[in-house]
């Protein structure tokens, strides 16, 4: 089953490049296909999941995907935006023999979302990205969302072109905007102060998007925490630092 999502996700991606079937079927043609699709074979082919066919085909190659994982994992998976934490998830429900249940309650711990839950956003309602294309697995061309942090949205299909910044709303609009770079300014909430100059945060990315790194204070140099000074130092800033910060990539 799950090679056969995959074939399905070549078709609908080489359908969806082809400008004359969006001529001749109009823009809403993947959704008559799943109806069709439901007709005729059943469930299991909602709307979204052939957008789920189509990503599983733009983010693997047919030789990389693991057989001992069905297609109930790689929808899991697929929604995970960041491809270093899919494909360590991925890894892990390999290893351990996963069932499908037990790696999206895996994944479901392991979402940053309410960790945010708290924080202050009422002067904090957008966020920017660049669209861009680059070559899928395929060698096609296909378009996705730069968040930032080298994290690429491959699950939308921005329509502004290549090059333009687009502002992020919460209703997960993308508005065009006049400028040539993001501000590639976020929210971020500090989960730990490792020392004087190093604290490890959780950065909102926009669109549900989350990413958890170390950052570097600029102009910070502080000793190292086997001194005394050091560990003075390391607790001036956790006092400092406080659980909000804005984060300029």
């Amino acid at each position: 089953m799950l090679r056969s999502r995959w074939r399905i996700g070549q078709f609908i991606f080489g359908a969806d490049q082809n400008l004359s079937v969006a001529r001749l079927h109009g823009a809403g043609w993947m959704a008559r296909l799943s109806d069709l699709l439901r007709a005729e074979l059943g469930v299991g082919f909602a709307l979204t999941n052939l957008r789920a066919m189509r990503n599983l085909y733009i983010e693997y190659r047919l030789k990389d995907l693991a057989l001992s994982l069905s297609w109930n994992h790689y929808k899991s998976l697929l929604r995970i935006p960041d491809r270093t934490v899919r494909e360590t998830l991925e890894r892990e429900a390999v290893r351990q023999g996963l069932s499908a249940f037990e790696l999206e309650a895996r994944i479901r711990q392991r979402k940053q979302r309410p960790a945010l839950a708290t924080l202050n956003r009422a002067a904090w309602d957008f966020y920017e990205a660049r669209v861009i294309e680059f070559r899928g697995l395929h060698d096609r061309a296909v378009r996705g969302l730069d968040l930032g942090f080298r994290v690429i949205r491959s699950d939308v299909a921005p329509e502004p072109a290549p090059g333009t910044v687009v502002r992020l709303t919460e209703d997960g609009l993308l508005e065009p905007i006049q400028s040539e770079v993001p501000s590639y300014l976020y929210l971020a909430k500090v989960e730990r102060v490792i020392d004087g100059d190093t604290l490890s945060a959780l950065v909102d990315l926009g669109q549900g998007c989350f990413h958890r790194c170390e950052f570097r204070l600029r102009n910070v140099n502080t000793p190292e925490l086997d001194s005394a000074r050091g560990r003075e130092m390391r607790d001036r800033e956790e006092r400092r630092v406080g659980k909000e910060c804005r984060s300029r990539w």
